[in-house]
């Protein structure tokens, strides 16, 4: 009933913030050639896939140019949740767009998808930061199978009931991080030490991802831009 024997390899991607021009669009279609090549059994997206919405001048047609070029990725099971920058920029639009993608989102849901020939249950809640979850449990079905949960701020992990393993982003590992003093901000409710990579404790294993883009200043400092490869195996 659990992982199979070799695991799984999983693609954790967040915070892409694609930019509205064709080198962010560029940069976006390299990034995902980079997730292919990695032989990858599941790729998680964890929302903010936008850049700020105010920057954007046409959202109608970013939307869709960045659902577009997810779609390359749907040869691999993909499920994906919603960001804080998708509810400022049309939820329900976005959900359409990447769905029509041939992308599994989950808004506050969890899905059956198969995986090397087995049935994985993925849960995705909605985003914490802007009053978006809402606790949903695994239905019945799920009970013998394995099951991970995505949602897009860390802080939603530490609801009342939600226990496993669990994947999130939207911190940035807070982006700019100087020596000693660590992380300058990070815009989550989430438990310090659950902000950034590996966070274990009696009822939740949480990986935080560092994410790909910037928000609010276009630069990184001493937090690394990243997606990450893991390969999830039996306890």
């Amino acid at each position: 009933s659990g992982f199979p024997e070799k695991g799984i390899r999983v693609a954790v991607v967040g915070d892409i913030h694609v930019r509205d021009s064709s080198n962010g669009y560029e940069d976006l279609s390299d990034l995902l050639d980079l997730i292919l090549g990695s032989k990858t059994e599941l790729i998680l997206l964890l929302g903010d896939y936008t850049a700020t919405p105010s920057s954007v001048s046409d959202m109608y047609t970013h939307r869709s140019e960045v659902a577009e070029r997810l779609s390359v990725l749907t040869g691999v099971p993909v499920a994906a949740v919603l960001g804080n920058y998708e509810t400022w920029s049309g939820p329900a639009e976005w959900k359409q767009s990447l769905s029509i993608a041939g992308i599994t989102v989950l808004h506050n849901e969890v899905a059956t998808i198969n995986i090397k020939g087995k049935d994985f249950c993925i849960r995705g809640l909605g985003d914490a930061y802007t009053n978006q979850f809402k606790h949903v449990d695994f239905p019945d079905e799920c009970t013998h199978l394995p099951k991970i949960t995505i949602t897009h701020d860390p802080a939603g992990a530490f609801n009342a009931g939600i226990e496993g393993i669990i994947f999130a982003a939207h911190t940035h590992c807070g982006q700019i991080s100087l020596p000693f003093l660590g992380a300058l901000w990070i815009p989550t409710e989430a438990p310090r030490e659950a902000t950034c990579g590996l966070y274990q404790d009696a009822k939740r294993l949480l990986w935080v991802t560092s994410g790909v883009g910037t928000s609010i200043l276009p630069i990184r400092f001493g937090a690394q831009s990243q997606w990450d490869l893991l390969t999830l195996l039996e306890k």
